[in-house]
């Protein structure tokens, strides 16, 4: 379950609206040039939909479905602490493999393939920026199927996520008048088969961060980190978005991702600690069986703001089983959409370098030291066990 980055306990409400009268003077698809270490610290969103009637909040009602509990594949967790991850394979960077825009060009901000997702059959999906298509390889790196995106009328990735059997992929550009805001779902071979305009109220001035998905499939709409969300509802071509109090839903269990340090994990509720009292949790994926991968974000140094990143694999009754480390500091550019989970239950990154882009498998371990001496540790602690 998307995403997308903290804006969390940072003031991030006002910082988003300042954000977007600035992005429409900006970078690549009017984003604004911001640092590393800011964009850790805002909402992950960089694509395009057109605005139709004002959003009417509704909220859903809970659907307690939950079926017989199968256990779901999980990370490897290794004790005692080693490199931060194994490369899967390596993308050229070239006429052989994907562009970058603004490599080596003074004063401008570097771009390129923003987004990855891992599908059920163990296909990876790139999304490449610049060329504006999407790009399936096989486990070992070998290229599978181009999709051009403008020939599906889709301008811009802002956010790509494996949905049920398929893709879900969010859609935000200024190019266009009037601006879009929409969400596409697509086949697992790239076939658009529904698009979905995002009414006002659902837009970056009101702190659209990215999307996710139920583990049914269902499209969701992240506001502010994914602190509220709204619900797809899709009747016979007649659909709407309905705000979901309850959080991710995944069988008859909602996972929360509540303001600052606090989260809510099926009946558990879970908490962290933060340096300096700024980051967030972010919920990466929850699995049928009650299992989840919930990001941290940990402001770790200040004045000069350094954020150690890192996921944790909590089990069914919200126990940390594992952790791993984000290697943020080797991105040769900010990628919104960075983290997957595949089928085999391993979480993965993408890190783009100068001369390529490198698709890698994070390394779980039962604990992990500080980023930084003095930092708090990445740990995410059960208040509540769930039965």
């Amino acid at each position: 379950m998307r995403r997308r980055d903290p804006l969390l306990a940072v003031g991030t409400v006002a910082l988003l609206a300042l954000s977007v009268a600035a992005c429409r003077q900006g970078g690549p698809e009017g984003l604004p040039a911001t640092s590393e270490a800011e964009r850790s610290l805002t909402p992950s969103l960089f694509g395009p939909v057109t605005p139709t009637a004002r959003l009417t909040v509704t909220p859903t009602v809970a659907e307690p479905t939950r079926g017989p509990t199968v256990p779901w594949p999980t990370p490897a967790v290794a004790a005692g602490s080693g490199t931060l991850y194994e490369v899967v394979f390596s993308i050229p960077i070239g006429q052989d493999g994907v562009q970058y825009r603004g490599l080596d060009i003074p004063d401008m901000e570097i771009t390129g393939p923003n987004n990855l997702a891992v599908l059920p059959d163990g296909a990876f999906v790139l999304a490449d920026l610049i060329g504006n298509r999407l790009l399936w390889y096989s486990p070992v790196g070998e290229l599978l199927r181009e999709v051009d995106l403008s020939a599906l009328d889709i301008l811009n990735v802002s956010y790509l996520r494996a949905a049920g059997e398929g893709l879900i992929l969010l859609e935000v550009s200024f190019r266009v008048a009037p601006e879009r805001y929409r969400v596409h779902r697509l086949s697992a071979a790239g076939e658009l088969l529904a698009s979905y305009d995002l009414p006002e109220g659902l837009h970056l001035e009101d702190g659209l961060s990215g999307i996710g998905a139920g583990c049914g499939g269902e499209i969701l709409v992240e506001l502010e980190g994914g602190a509220r969300l709204y619900r797809l509802f899709d009747t016979d071509g007649t659909y709407s978005f309905r705000y979901s109090p309850e959080g991710y839903p995944c069988e008859s269990r909602f996972y929360q991702m509540l303001l600052g340090p606090l989260a809510v994990l099926g009946e558990a509720r879970v908490e962290t600690a933060f340096t300096y009292g700024m980051g967030g949790l972010l919920l990466l994926q929850a699995n049928p069986d009650g299992s989840s991968y919930v990001i941290r974000d940990d402001v770790v140094s200040d004045p000069v703001i350094v954020v150690d990143r890192t996921v944790h694999f909590m089990d069914s009754r919200g126990r940390q089983l594992g952790v791993a480390r984000e290697p943020i500091d080797e991105r040769l550019y900010y990628v919104s959409g960075e983290l997957a989970v595949g089928p085999d239950g391993a979480v993965y990154h993408l890190i783009p370098r100068r001369d390529r882009l490198d698709v890698v498998r994070l390394n779980f371990y039962e604990a992990l030291e500080p980023l930084l001496p003095g930092a708090r540790p990445p740990v995410i602690v059960t208040l509540r066990e769930a039965p």
